[in-house]
């Protein structure tokens, strides 16, 4: 959401040179009293103060959390709680809402980016206001308490923190096999992601965690057991799974037949997506590594090299005479099945 924000006030500027507001404050700022008053004492403000204070309150309270170890933000709950109140204000302005509905095909960019923000915005008010309900419902429902077990910390996981090289072009040269960039190439990178030295700066540093929804199969999971085999065995999640989950959780079905699934995937890679390695006792391994971890390392470079390819369709590569005619072979069958569009596209049952 950071980037979202400071994206958004960078463009305010702009934006307010162009937009009429409403007369009234609370017609621009629906249900916002209480914050006012909180924030001002009381005090009449412009919609345009306004505007740019909440910006910058935001920006300073996502500064304020430890993202590396949000356990550890100071008062985190209180500080939480200070953050959605003005989420919540910003979310229901009239401006956001205007540049959200422009039509103008000159300002298609912003209007994005207007999207953007104000997904990010409920996402943070859905953490907050969603599980609030939640327990309400839970406490009215299960006066007894629900039975729960926590999920506790995995050994034997590939979690780790990684930091990248600084030249982004060698790593998409080693991507491509090994093989120069072109000149057309880097022109058309550069032309795609305008900013893309600044981008990799600022991720150059990535620490890889094991996703939730891997944690809790790895954890319930008992391929021994018959009902593993009987029976779905759905798992709850807040969002749908990346390309990775859904990747691994196919291939671990697969090897012991068993039936874990989630709601759909949205078929994105996480850079931050950590394998589950040799954190649980069942693994099957071959070469060194888990078969199924290795499953997700050919699906993820296969579908890197067909996006690459359709970015730079006059880019030389490593051509096929130079890998082994045996490992293309063994290839074939596991592709086809990794890139079904019941794998790739998001699973429905």
């Amino acid at each position: 959401m950071r980037e979202a924000v400071d994206t958004s006030s960078d463009n305010l500027n702009r934006v307010l040179g162009v937009y009429q507001p409403a007369s009234s404050i609370e017609d621009e700022f629906p249900s916002s009293t209480d914050y006012r008053d909180l924030k001002y004492n009381g005090n009449q403000v412009s919609a345009e103060t306004m505007m740019r204070d909440l910006l910058t309150v935001i920006t300073d309270m996502i500064k304020g959390f430890n993202l590396q170890n949000i356990r550890e933000t100071p008062d985190l709950c209180n500080r939480y709680a200070h953050l959605v109140i003005a989420v919540l204000v910003l979310k229901r302005s009239r401006l956001l809402r205007w540049l959200c509905q422009e039509h103008d095909v000159l300002y298609h960019k912003r209007k994005l980016e207007a999207e953007k923000l104000k997904r990010r915005l409920a996402k943070v008010a859905q953490y907050y206001n969603d599980i609030s309900t939640l327990i309400e419902h839970a406490q009215r429902r299960f006066s007894q308490g629900i039975n729960h077990r926590w999920v506790g910390r995995m050994e034997g996981t590939c979690e780790t923190r990684l930091d990248l090289d600084e030249n982004y072009m060698g790593v998409i040269s080693r991507a491509l096999g090994g093989v120069p960039l072109a000149p057309e190439t880097a022109t058309a990178l550069h032309e795609k992601v305008q900013n893309m030295r600044q981008v990799w700066d600022s991720s150059r540093s990535v620490t890889t965690r094991l996703h939730a929804e891997i944690r809790i199969l790895l954890h319930l999971s008992n391929p021994v057991h018959a009902l593993d085999h009987t029976r779905q065995q759905p798992i709850g999640c807040s969002k749908r799974s990346c390309l990775c989950c859904t990747v691994w959780i196919w291939k671990y079905n697969k090897t012991f037949r068993t039936k874990w699934l989630t709601s759909g995937s949205h078929g994105k890679p996480y850079a931050a997506w950590a394998l589950p390695g040799f954190s649980y006792d069942h693994v099957r391994v071959s070469g060194g590594r888990s078969d199924i971890d290795a499953a997700v390392l050919l699906g993820v470079g296969r579908r890197l090299s067909r996006t690459l390819a359709e970015l730079f369709p006059n880019q030389r590569r490593l051509s096929d005479e130079h890998r082994s005619s045996e490992s293309e072979e063994e290839g074939r069958g596991s592709e086809r099945q990794l890139y079904h569009p019941r794998a790739i596209k998001g699973w429905k049952w």
